[in-house]
């Protein structure tokens, strides 16, 4: 008998069209796939959209992450794009993530669509540009197929635990030596990591719109008054950033501004200085991509409030039972409001508190009045303080990571698509083979 399955051929695609993120999930879900169809070829690409002279037009100044950087930084086995489009006869199975309108999928994939089968990223819904065969939309909403989770997390809850700063902070030897110098401000050691936690604490954000960093910012530096904040960040510094965040320092004895950025291995400090002749404290923020085990080290190492945004980063931060502010570009604001919808059913404060700290208002608006944005975000964060919303808070992440995997989802949807090709036993292959002489006989007639 042959085993199910064995047969099989999968090629996972990631369809590039807005930055790393849509490459990152759709390997998440590489990684899903294998695991469930362990007997199975599983094959990961990353294919760009087959633009026609309209959508060259309006996607003119859209930029495609670095496909062979990410492929040698995380170490991925993947066939490149055209090695993949050759060969595209030979896979059983085709899964892409994201779907959006079948008219820009690459041809060899389009002219596949009966075995093509189609994912769409958090709470977008159903596809307004014509699709052929069923697409299934991820997301929290009640007709959407969950989300993706840190795989370490798959079939289970994140622990709950309350560290100290210091306790914290010592997940920084995690990360290069450089770095944890430049946030400490001294070298490691258990004197160093003592000293600022008696006067720092340490925050991360993650975002992908400048002004929603720069409230982020701005919401700590009204919150923590009495003591030194040091934020880090993987993306690139915004543009204003002084100017966006100057003021709030003033106004909470924030006199000093100390701003860090890493390219490469090779570190630069701001040379203007930011200072008041006040004694106060010190804000300083520093930019440096990560690791994926650095990421995991400062998100261990950080405090609770953060802010975060797309698909991905969202559940990763949860799952350290972060308390996340949004960073909601519009496509996200349906997926923002499922996120909001579920935390109120734990508590009915999380819909303003959330709302409000997401969007500037009740719903989402065409208009981001980024200043509500800040405010509601520092009374989020302080709201969280409480101990008996931080336990309900809690209990909404663990509804998230117990009924709302993807990967549950998945193993069913590769069920109803995948048939395995089965011979079970000598006389079945004979009955088989006689069926193969009928059709060929029938053949040989018609010509």
């Amino acid at each position: 008998m042959q085993p199910a399955g064995s047969s099989d051929t999968i090629l996972v695609a990631a369809f590039q069209f807005n930055g790393q993120g849509d490459i990152y999930g759709a390997h998440e879900i590489y990684d899903r796939v294998k695991k469930l169809r362990p007997q199975a070829e599983v094959v990961f690409t990353v294919v760009k959209p087959a633009f026609g002279l309209f959508e060259s037009l309006m996607f003119s100044d859209l930029e495609f992450a670095d496909v062979n950087a990410i492929k040698a930084r995380e170490n991925w086995q993947m066939l490149d794009e055209k090695e993949a489009l050759s060969q595209i006869n030979r896979f059983k199975t085709i899964i892409v993530f994201p779907t959006y309108g079948d008219s820009i999928l690459p041809p060899a994939i389009r002219n596949r669509s009966a075995s093509v089968i189609k994912l769409r990223e958090n709470g977008v819904g159903e596809s307004t540009a014509p699709v052929d065969g069923p697409t299934y939309t991820l997301g929290l909403g009640p007709n959407e197929k969950g989300v993706l989770l840190p795989s370490k997390l798959s079939n289970s809850v994140p622990p709950q635990t309350n560290p100290s700063s210091l306790a914290r902070l010592a997940y920084l030897q995690g990360v290069d030596p450089t770095y944890s110098k430049t946030i400490l401000g001294q070298d490691l050691s258990n004197s160093s990591l003592l000293e600022f936690s008696k006067t720092s604490k340490l925050f991360i954000g993650y975002f992908s719109q400048d002004p929603y960093f720069c409230c982020f910012i701005n919401a700590l530096l009204a919150n923590e008054k009495g003591k030194n904040i040091v934020v880090l960040s993987t993306q690139k510094r915004p543009e204003y950033l002084v100017e966006s965040i100057h003021e709030t320092c003033w106004q909470n004895n924030f006199t000093h501004i100390r701003i860090y950025e890493f390219k490469g291995n090779t570190l630069t400090e701001d040379k203007k200085r930011f200072d008041t002749d006040k004694v106060g404290n010190t804000c300083t923020i520093i930019f440096r991509s990560l690791e994926p085990k650095e990421m995991e080290a400062v998100l261990k190492a950080t405090e609770d409030e953060t802010i975060t945004t797309g698909d991905l980063s969202p559940f990763q931060f949860l799952g350290h039972r972060k308390v996340i502010a949004y960073d909601v570009r519009k496509q996200k604001n349906e997926a923002a409001l499922a996120l909001i919808e579920l935390a109120a059913t734990f508590n009915p404060k999380f819909k303003n508190l959330m709302s409000y700290a997401y969007f500037g208002e009740s719903k989402p608006s065409d208009m981001v009045d980024v200043k509500k944005v800040e405010k509601w975000m520092s009374l989020f964060f302080k709201a969280l303080k409480n101990p008996d919303l931080k336990n309900h808070w809690n209990r909404f992440i663990d509804e998230i990571f117990t009924n709302h995997d993807f990967t549950p989802q998945l193993d069913r949807i590769l069920k109803e698509r995948i048939k395995p090709f089965m011979v079970s036993s000598v006389d079945d292959s004979l009955h088989l083979s006689k069926m193969l002489d009928l059709s060929e006989s029938a053949d040989i007639s018609q010509r």
